[in-house]
């Protein structure tokens, strides 16, 4: 249940501005904790989860699209930075 809330806040976000907000720390906030709870079911499951953790695809692509972007960002502030 926490992944598809998770997931919904990261896409009603991106919806809303139609791209990933950097600044936005409720997505970063959700990408971590979707992250933390596959992890956690993966250890749980003893790494043998196959199908069972087939439904959280959606969930971590979504985590890695704010993780990307929170990166190009990063990467693009440091060389105007740079530049000043």
């Amino acid at each position: 249940m926490h992944l598809n809330h998770t997931s919904l806040i990261i896409h009603m976000s991106i919806v809303e501005v139609g791209h990933v907000n950097p600044h936005d720390n409720e997505c970063y906030d959700a990408a971590v904790l979707i992250c933390r709870i596959f992890a956690a079911l993966n250890v749980a499951l003893g790494g043998k989860a196959g199908k069972i953790l087939n439904g959280c695809s959606t969930p971590l692509w979504y985590a890695g699209l704010v993780f990307a972007d929170k990166a190009r960002f990063s990467q693009e502030r440091e060389s105007l930075d740079y530049i000043r």
